[in-house]
């Protein structure tokens, strides 16, 4: 065809526009109309990964989320400074070591308790060694199945802040460790030992 374009065999194919995409990494591995169908993907297992990520498009507050079968370090390891892990409810038999400055948010039962536990019911449950001295760590819903220690900060650690929100430990000690920590306000658990 002479001063034109000739198209031979062309195909179209629509383009996803659910508001609501699930990453493994950098691969799209579903497309829903909300968050909880996403959430319900997942915990159907019609998508599986090592770490997910739920990103609304358009927005940059995307989360992961993690379920009982699934990894919360391997969602920590993945994680960086800001992010939330989102945790549905059960127990996940691993003790963590948080890196990053991320909110940890676990579900809750219908009266507003942790529906998450985490630990082996040995060793250190939850080990701080963020170095994000202009970051807060939040902790919400989460009960520890502790070993000799529930909660230890590390003397490397550097946060501006760390919230723990409906953060139970329990175990032999059961204990919160604050290594070099200075703690200012008012702490009412008697597990606090700096």
């Amino acid at each position: 065809m002479a001063d034109g374009i000739a198209v031979d065999d062309l195909s179209l194919s629509t383009v996803d526009t659910a508001p609501v995409q699930v990453f493994a990494g950098t691969t799209i591995l579903g497309a829903y109309a909300s968050i909880a169908e996403a959430k319900a993907a997942i915990a159907a297992s019609e998508i599986a990964g090592d770490t997910l990520f739920i990103e609304t498009t358009g927005s940059t507050d995307g989360f992961f989320h993690v379920v009982p079968g699934m990894s919360i370090q391997a969602a920590l390891d993945a994680s960086g400074d800001g992010d939330t892990i989102d945790i549905a409810a059960g127990s996940y038999a691993e003790n963590l070591v948080v890196g990053t400055a991320v909110n940890l948010v676990g579900a809750q039962t219908s009266e507003g308790e942790p529906a998450v536990t985490i630990g082996t019911g040995a060793g250190t449950t939850l080990l701080v060694t963020a170095d994000a001295a202009s970051g807060t760590l939040d902790i919400a819903n989460i009960a520890a199945n502790g070993g000799a220690v529930g909660v230890s900060v590390a003397t490397s650690a550097q946060l501006a802040g760390l919230t723990q929100a409906s953060y139970d430990v329990t175990g032999p000690i059961g204990n919160v460790v604050l290594d070099g920590v200075h703690v200012t306000g008012d702490y009412d658990k008697p597990q606090l030992m700096v």
